[in-house]
């Protein structure tokens, strides 16, 4: 990976709600920076959602494949 930092910009405009789930977000992640909530919540989506979702369907898919070939020798019905 390039260790040159590259700037993304972006600007979001919250109301109600979200600025209270935002606030909420930056509270438990302990930081005091925007830019720091927002790693922080790419950070987590990331590992939560992409690697670990990722994990979660290859673990399955190799329980089925596991699970026929135990069928097809006739080790489980």
């Amino acid at each position: 990976m390039n260790d040159k930092k590259k700037k993304l910009i972006i600007k979001v405009e919250l109301d109600g709600e979200y600025i209270d789930r935002f606030n909420a977000v930056k509270e438990r992640a302990g930081v005091s920076m925007n830019a720091e909530v927002v790693r922080f919540l790419i950070n987590y989506y990331y590992k939560n959602e992409v690697e670990g979702g990722l994990k979660k369907e290859i673990e399955k898919i190799l329980e089925e494949v596991v699970e026929e070939k135990l069928r097809q020798k006739g080790v489980i019905p």
